[in-house]
Order: C-alpha cells, then sequence, then structure tokens
C-alpha cells in the first residue's frame, strides 16, 4: 500500500481516540485488517456509546458535534472524524460507516 504514512496513523490514532473517549468504564476495542493485492480494509469496533442513527449520517462532517445531552462530557470540536474521512478519501478510500 502506498500513502502518505502521518495522515494514515493519525486516521488509526483518531479512530481509537474515539473508541476510547467515549466507550463507559472498560473499554473493548477490536481492531481487523484485512486486505489483498487492490484493497486494505480497516475496522475498528467498540464498546462505546455509539452514535444514534439520525446522527450517523453527519458525523463527518467539520465541526458537527453529537448532540450530548448527560450521554458523555468529552469535550472536542468536531474535527477529527472530518480529518479521518478527508485522508481516507485522499487515499482513494470508501465506505466510511
Amino acid at each position: 500500500m502506498q500513502g502518505d504514512r502521518l495522515h494514515l496513523l493519525s486516521v488509526v490514532f483518531n479512530l481509537l481516540d474515539n473508541a476510547l473517549k467515549y466507550s463507559p468504564g472498560e473499554p473493548s476495542i477490536q481492531i481487523e485488517l484485512n486486505g489483498d493485492d487492490k484493497n486494505v480494509e480497516l475496522s475498528i469496533k467498540d464498546n462505546g456509546i455509539g452514535i444514534a442513527t439520525e446522527y450517523q449520517p453527519k458525523v463527518f462532517e467539520k465541526f458537527f458535534r453529537v448532540p450530548a445531552g448527560d450521554t458523555h462530557n468529552t469535550k472536542g470540536y468536531g474535527l477529527g472524524l472530518s480529518y479521518v474521512a478527508h485522508v481516507v478519501e485522499k487515499h482513494k478510500g470508501d465506505n466510511i460507516h
């Protein structure tokens, strides 16, 4: 695979950081990396609070933050997942969800 090492590592860091920040108690995170001669697929699953279906299409938009109510008190600017989507797109990736 050819790509920008710094940005691709930052993608993984951002996804793992979110998994840790939004997992109550002791986090459980599963990471899978699969690929062939043409494609690489990274999957990260966690036991976090999840994202309501209505907000899932928006989480990759710049500055979007899921309205938290009293679900969590994690601070941020809503840039992490938009950055992830941008880097994946620039590397000709797809199926971000």
